[in-house]
């Protein structure tokens, strides 16, 4: 495993570089991708457009946040072990991936505010308290940005902050809470 995340670290720095000097990202390819995975989904005649939800823990629930704040297609979305606030993860010098960081992001916007482009939505996040990569301090910062905009849109019951006493880990309880709001928000 060491090795393999060594080659991958490298591959990762080759890979963002080459996007970075043509003016593309690495999360914004993702997304894209996600994109278009969603179209074809949607394009499925067994598929019903009106109980569209993602779900993703760590890089995949930002890419959950991601899309569902680009298509509101996407009904209501899960956030797992991916919500800080920017400062706290630069202040405390948290290594991420480069699928975190977006050009010039912090003169704009914060990772809360892509909740924006979401709520009215239902939504939930769940925090790990003890997780090394999304620092305690940043995702109370979160919670409580995202809580007050949902609050403004007049819709504060549409958000779920749930703070477990965990890791950055997306184990069986968290399942269990997260696929039973998720069947909840789409009355399935």
């Amino acid at each position: 495993m060491k090795k393999y995340n060594e080659e991958a670290y490298r591959i990762e720095n080759i890979v963002a570089k080459t996007l970075y000097s043509i003016g593309l990202s690495v999360i914004g390819v993702i997304v894209y991708e996600d994109l278009v995975s969603l179209k074809y989904l949607l394009s499925r005649k067994e598929v019903d457009p009106s109980k569209i939800g993602s779900c993703g823990a760590s890089l995949g629930g930002l890419r959950s946040l991601y899309l569902s704040a680009l298509d509101e297609r996407v009904r209501c979305s899960v956030v797992v072990a991916s919500m800080s606030s920017i400062d706290e993860i630069l202040k405390k010098g948290i290594e991420h991936a480069w699928t975190l960081y977006i050009p010039n992001m912090v003169k704009y916007f914060d990772f809360p505010d892509l909740t924006l482009l979401h709520a009215p939505q239902p939504l939930m996040i769940q925090y790990c308290i003890n997780d090394r990569i999304f620092p305690y301090e940043g995702q109370l910062k979160a919670h409580r940005k995202i809580q007050n905009i949902y609050r403004k849109y007049g819709y504060e019951n549409n958000y779920t902050g749930i703070f477990y006493n965990k890791p950055h880990v997306f184990d069986v309880e968290m399942q269990k809470d997260a696929f039973s709001w998720l069947n909840r928000c789409l009355k399935l």
